[in-house]
């Protein structure tokens, strides 16, 4: 940039000049005294000739040698020191000059401007030396007013007409080059001898000083304001703590307020948190924080407010300082706990508004060191080059931003230590060549050293690209103020559409209803051709509502299903960074799928639904046309979705109260019904109705398990088409074969399977059901599972999480109907047991009565008849000896027999060596008796358990009895050859073995048959917590395994 000529020669102009010196003076003087006299001794030579001429010349050169020093000291050499002074005051005022911060222009008595320094020609871009008339050229307005300057209105020309001082006058002016700027403009008239001689004037550019007064203004304001909507309560005192102000959260907080000082703080009642000891008035945190300068955080205390309520609190005090330690007062933070969150939210929101105006800051700035490598940014500048803060540290600039041309000029700056500033410099960004020409108005300031060496660089950075451009494209104006128009009436459109959509949203309360206005409200102004609404509920999200303009048949149905969240990163992204996201054309993305069901896709828009700081769904609007969607839209789009949250928010507060409402109504009447019976399968069978009603399914059973193995289905829904003859209720089923009724019953959790095909090792549990998805819920009585309620159905992903918790608490609710059923079953069944116990018992003992009744007739009875009839013989012939005493002999020989045959039964009953030798022994003379009397091969056998060895005498007796009747059976019906009786100890267990190589039989039908001596045998066995198995193959015999729980006894009872 060239300026005008100045007024004034530089200094090496005035050396360039010529100037007065004493010395050439007294020089000339001396030659022109000389020629004088020469010329004097010619004149009188010829006038009067003669030899005068040596003494004239001699005459001439003293007088030149005595009258030189006499007129140098006296005249010339003060001459020159005088010369020689002003010369240096003159440089160093230019210096001065030059150098000055401020613009400085030198003005002379008509008004006319000499001369102005660096700092005036960098503030104006240039300058004009005129005169008053011509000071039109500067122009400039009043701050005060906006009025422009007149010529005759300038300090300098107030100066010079009126011999005015002006001070400070406030100037918005425009510049050489376009630019506006705010400067001061003093003006100073100069005096000599009374007489004006002109003026000095001094510009001040206060532009950045005026910025930051309203950027303070700004501030102050934004405290302001923050101050009175702080979500906590904050109140200030001044020096002495006394109480100046509170924030309307403050007075809320104490339900009113005290405007007093420390000694009159009892009037805030508090008691601490930790001990409940009352809060002395010197213990308050804002009375240690005047007096102590201490600071305090969140003191926990309860107070109680002046409407007599009790709250616990956070108190804070921080005591104010100036940078000289002097106290300004004290700053005094309450926060009621109990509203935490909403506090904290409060604060964040506040805090993020503040660095957001900082942030907003256009000016960018680096620090640089001499070497040109990074030493910090701030976030403006990372902003404008799109690279995060902490990237730029320790790079270097220009192999960031090759520039030839700027990096001479940068080391110009480190080599001279001159500042360095220019307007409007174009920049191109090499690794972002779409952002094409940007324009910049920048600054580069030296930073010295203790040494005064240049050990730094700041560069600041303000981009006037938009304002360049706006210049380039003036001639568009009438088209922009167009589209300004074009935009204004769409903002028009936009809140008559808002007011409209939040009229519509608030008519109704239903969810869907809600749902499809949102989407309808929203075609009003944004086209699409679908619509999706997503609500997100933890970890899980699902399309709620859809509308599909296109009508895509092969669109999957989503309807009432969830998905993962982490299945579709975009819906995530929007969910944690809670900000809307913009794709104008999928097709220059990488693909990836966006919304569960939607499989064609090319501009796309989605915001966030927000409330309070939590996302609780998003809107997404689709089309099949790429760039129909732009930031336009968006921001229309995120206006729309504030008021949709809240009424999508308020929709689901009102259908969870009417869902919590249906199911305490359930629950109560699921509760009336299942205390009506205490009969178990009317309690299932009502337990799997109301289930059915609240949770859609194809299918539903219950089935309880009688033993850690095994289930019995003892309810059914759904299955009626699908039972066959094999199917029916009481059928037992094996846990082990069905994994996931095993991880119920175990594990006693809900178990949900979306889809069975991925189900590793599924199987049906009834024959020929078509499941897709299950749930099964466990029944616990008490802290064990006693069974599996299970509900089925033919599609896929068909139960919710909501379905599980409906599920669980009507079945909870139903443990306690079951349990006292359960019971009752038990002690019903157990009464019937007792009851056939004590038949059986009465039909054992009169069939003992029968045998002993038939043995005593058949064999006792007639043996005695005969000795009877043998006596009354003999009492007629005992008058002939020779035939009596053979006949006596007969007779006596029938006694013994009679005797054999009562000792036999009564062993039979009870035999002896069953009391006096124990088990063993009393078999093995039981196992000997029976083969001698029917001449069979009969075998005993003892395993690891000692012959002698005594057991519990009810144990020995019905082990006998079973052993006992074995033999007969085997006698009586099989008609074996070989009978083998073995009797094993197994651990904790005694297994008696009788086999016999005999006729086989049907032992399942002759237990049918109700046969007093299996069933009798079978009896005894349960009475000893044990079990006998009865195998009898057709051409193997019959073999009898009976199995007790084994327990020595030393009483010989």
């Amino acid at each position: 940039m060239s300026y005008p000529e100045k007024a004034f020669p530089t200094s090496k102009e005035q050396k360039d000049q010529p100037s007065y010196h004493p010395q050439r003076f007294l020089i000339i003087l001396i030659v022109g005294i000389f020629i004088a006299e020469v010329m004097a001794m010619i004149v009188l030579y010829f006038i009067h000739p003669g030899q005068y001429w040596v003494e004239t010349l001699l005459d001439a050169s003293i007088m030149i040698v005595f009258i030189l020093p006499i007129l140098y000291y006296f005249h010339v050499r003060p001459l020159d020191l005088q010369i020689t002074e002003r010369q240096r005051s003159e440089s160093l005022l230019s210096k001065v000059l030059e150098n000055l911060p401020v613009g400085v222009w030198i003005i002379d008595q008509n008004g006319k401007i000499l001369h102005g320094n660096q700092a005036s020609l960098n503030i104006w871009g240039g300058a004009r030396y005129v005169g008053i008339d011509q000071y039109g050229e500067y122009k400039a307005w009043n701050l005060d007013n906006g009025k422009p300057l007149e010529p005759q209105e300038w300090s300098a020309a107030r100066a010079i007409q009126s011999g005015e001082t002006v001070w400070e006058q406030e100037l918005e002016i425009e510049c050489f080059d376009g630019t506006h700027k705010i400067i001061t403009n003093s003006a100073v008239p100069i005096y000599e001898n009374d007489h004006l001689q002109g003026a000095i004037v001094v510009n001040r550019d206060i532009t950045q000083r005026k910025q930051a007064e309203q950027a303070l203004a700004k501030s102050e304001a934004l405290f302001k304001t923050a101050f009175q909507i702080l979500p906590v309560g904050a109140w200030i005192t001044d020096e002495n703590g006394k109480i100046i102000v509170g924030n309307p959260a403050g007075q809320q907080i104490w339900a009113g307020a005290r405007y007093v000082g420390i000694e009159q703080f009892g009037e805030y009642k508090g008691w601490w948190a930790k001990t409940g000891q009352p809060i002395r008035d010197d213990e308050w945190a804002v009375v240690r924080a005047i007096r102590n300068r201490e600071t305090s955080l969140n003191e926990e205390i309860e107070i109680e407010c002046f409407d007599g309520t009790h709250k616990q609190i956070l108190n804070s005090a921080i005591p104010v300082l100036d940078e000289q330690g002097h106290m300004y007062g004290v700053f005094v933070i309450n926060e009621d706990v109990t509203q935490r969150k909403q506090a904290e939210q409060a604060l964040t929101q506040s805090k993020e508004l503040i660095e957001k105006a900082f942030n907003s800051i256009d000016v960018l700035i680096a620090y640089l060191d001499r070497d040109f490598n990074f030493i910090s940014v701030n976030e403006a500048y990372s902003k404008s080059d799109g690279r995060p803060v902490d990237f730029f540290r320790g790079k270097n600039h220009f192999d960031l931003y090759p520039h030839p041309e700027n990096q001479a000029i940068f080391q110009r700056v480190v080599d001279t230590g001159e500042a360095y500033s220019v307007l409007e410099k174009p920049f191109e960004y090499p690794e972002h060549p779409e952002r094409k020409t940007t324009y910049w108005n920048w600054r580069l300031q030296p930073v010295r050293g203790a040494d005064g060496s240049v050990q730094g660089l700041v560069l600041s950075l303000v981009d006037v690209t938009e304002r360049k451009l706006a210049e380039l494209q003036l001639e568009h104006q009438n088209q922009d103020l167009q589209a300004l128009s074009i935009s204004e009436r769409k903002q028009r459109q936009l809140a008559e559409s808002l007011l409209h959509s939040m009229l519509a949203l608030s008519a109704s309360l239903e969810l869907p209803d809600v749902l499809k206005s949102i989407l309808e409200q929203i075609q009003r102004s944004i086209p699409y051709d679908m619509a999706n609404i997503v609500l997100i509920d933890g970890n899980s999200l699902s399309v709620v509502h859809r509308i599909d303009l296109v009508g895509d048949s092969e669109m999957p149905d989503t309807a009432d299903k969830s998905y993962p969240l982490e299945q579709y990163p975009l819906i995530k992204e929007i969910y944690t960074t809670r900000q809307p996201i913009l794709l104008e054309d999928i097709a220059s993305t990488h693909t990836r799928v966006l919304i569960p069901g939607i499989p064609w896709l090319r501009s796309f828009i989605s915001v966030p639904l927000v409330v309070g700081e939590h996302v609780t769904g998003i809107i997404s609007l689709t089309t099949d046309q790429p760039g129909i969607y732009n930031q336009e839209i968006a921001r229309q789009l995120i206006a729309f979705a504030t008021p949709a949250a809240l009424a999508v928010e308020n929709a689901r507060l009102y259908s969870a109260e009417q869902q919590a409402r249906q199911l305490a109504e359930t629950l109560n009447a699921v509760s009336q019904a299942l205390t009506q019976s205490l009969n178990i399968e009317n309690v299932m069978n009502t337990l799997l109705e109301y289930v059915c009603r609240l949770v859609p399914s194809d299918r539903a059973y219950i089935a309880i398990s009688e033993d850690e193995t095994n289930l019995t289905l003892h309810a059914l829904r759904g299955y009626e088409s699908e039972l066959d003859s094999s199917t029916t209720l009481d059928q037992v089923y094996d846990i082990l074969e069905t994994p996931y009724l095993q991880e119920v019953i175990s594990t006693r959790h809900s178990l949900l399977i979306p889809d069975t095909s991925f189900y590793p090792g599924w199987k049906t549990l009834i024959t020929r059901e078509l499941i897709r998805s299950w749930l099964g819920l466990p029944i616990v009585v008490g802290s064990k599972a006693i069974g599996v309620l299970a509900l089925a159905s033919c599609s896929p992903e068909a139960f919710t999480g909501n379905h599980i918790w409906l599920s669980e608490a009507i079945v909870s609710q139903a443990s306690v109907a079951i349990q006292n059923a359960w019971l009752f079953e038990q002690v019903r069944a157990g009464h019937e047991r007792l009851q056939s116990l004590s038949r059986r018992l009465l039909e054992v003992q009169e069939s003992e009565r029968r045998y002993i009744a038939r043995e005593l007739h058949d064999v006792v009875s007639q043996n005695l008849t005969a000795l009877m009839f043998g006596l009354r013989q003999v009492e007629q012939e005992i008058q002939h000896p020779e035939t009596v005493l053979p006949r006596l002999v007969e007779l006596k020989c029938m006694v013994d027999q009679v005797l054999e045959e009562i000792h036999r039964l009564a062993i039979g009953l009870r035999p002896a060596s069953l009391d006096f030798l124990g088990l063993g022994d009393a078999l093995n003379q039981l196992v000997k008796g029976t083969g001698e009397r029917y001449g069979l091969s009969v075998h005993f056998k003892t395993i690891n358990f000692p012959i002698e060895q005594r057991l519990e005498t009810i144990v020995e007796s019905n082990v006998y009895r079973i052993v006992q009747e074995a033999l007969t059976n085997a006698v009586r019906h099989a008609r074996p050859k070989n009978i083998d009786v073995i009797i094993e100890r197994r651990d904790n267990k005694l297994i008696v073995i009788i086999e016999d190589d005999g006729i086989s039989f049907d032992s399942s039908q002759s237990s049918k048959k109700g046969r007093l001596g299996l069933v009798g045998m079978q009896e005894r066995a349960q009475m000893m917590s044990g079990s006998l198995q009865i195998e009898s193959i057709k051409g193997h015999g019959t073999t009898i395994v009976l199995e007790i729980p084994y327990a020595d006894s030393n009483h010989n009872c």
